[in-house]
This record gives structure tokens, C-alpha cells and sequence, in this order.
């Protein structure tokens, strides 16, 4: 996991990141000048809690469960959250090779036929959250795998 962390103020603070996953959690003290931004990194060498032996996996639209985690950050300040975010993520591996001029994708290992098509919103961007269902309720109906946005 990685994340920018930007000091806006004319002021050098003293910042903690904290990055639960699930039941795993890290912790991270940093210094940051005026108006710096760095980028820290939580991954197994750096903060063990990371290393996980048997994960539950994302997997795509028919090849399993798309198992999904809750992830949240906290940036503190003076003891006090300054920012935070809490968003559902799937652990994953996707890789690719080249053979005979096409490209040929895993994810987690299994090799993966890809069927996709293009979507775009609408043009006016007017948001409807109900119609997007139903769009993409139709990808998947049509056994789509992959989509291609705008």
C-alpha cells in the first residue's frame, strides 16, 4: 500500500499514518517541511503486519468470489486526524506475458480469457445511479469480463 502525504501548510509538522486492513494494522512517523509531499509505502518488508500467508482473493466475474476488504488511513497531526479514507479493496495479482504477437493474462495464477467492450457515461454527466446498474448488469448478462472506460 502506498500513499502521498502532502504537508500544505508554511509550517514543518510531524505526521502519523495509520493503515488498517481488515485486522492488520501499521503505523508510520514522519517529518514533513513546509509544502513537501513524500511517499510512504507499507508492504510486508517494511511493516510485517503485511505479510499475509493464505489471503482471500479478488477474483473477476466467473472464476470466484470477488472477496473485497475494508482498507482505511488516518493521517494524524499534533494528535489530532487531519484526513481519512476507508474504501473496500480486492488483493490481487494480475501479470501478463507475450507469446506469438498477443499478449496472455493471469490473474492470481490462472490464466484468463479476456471478453470486454467499451462503456462510456453519459456524455452530459449527469449521474444516475440506478441506470449505471443496469448498465453494467448488462456487461456482465453478456459474460463480460473486461471493460473499457471513457
Amino acid at each position: 500500500m502506498t500513499a502521498v502525504v502532502t504537508n500544505a501548510t508554511d509550517q514543518p509538522r510531524e505526521v502519523t499514518v495509520a493503515v488498517e486492513l481488515a485486522d492488520r494494522s501499521a503505523r508510520r512517523d514522519l517529518s514533513l517541511a513546509a509544502r513537501e509531499s513524500k511517499t510512504v509505502v507499507f508492504d510486508p518488508a517494511t511493516a510485517p503486519a503485511f505479510s499475509i500467508a493464505n489471503p482471500s482473493l479478488w477474483w473477476p466475474i466467473g472464476f470466484g468470489r470477488p472477496e473485497l476488504q475494508t482498507l482505511s488511513v488516518k493521517l494524524g497531526v499534533a494528535g489530532a486526524i487531519s484526513d481519512q479514507r476507508t474504501l473496500r479493496v480486492g488483493l490481487r495479482e494480475i501479470t501478463s506475458t507475450s507469446a506469438g504477437g498477443s499478449r496472455l493474462f493471469s490473474v492470481n495464477g490462472q490464466p484468463i480469457f479476456l471478453r470486454g467492450g467499451g462503456w462510456s457515461s453519459d456524455l452530459l454527466l449527469r449521474r444516475d445511479g440506478p441506470r449505471l446498474d443496469v448498465e453494467l448488469a448488462y456487461a456482465l448478462h453478456l459474460g463480460l469480463n473486461m471493460i473499457r472506460l471513457e
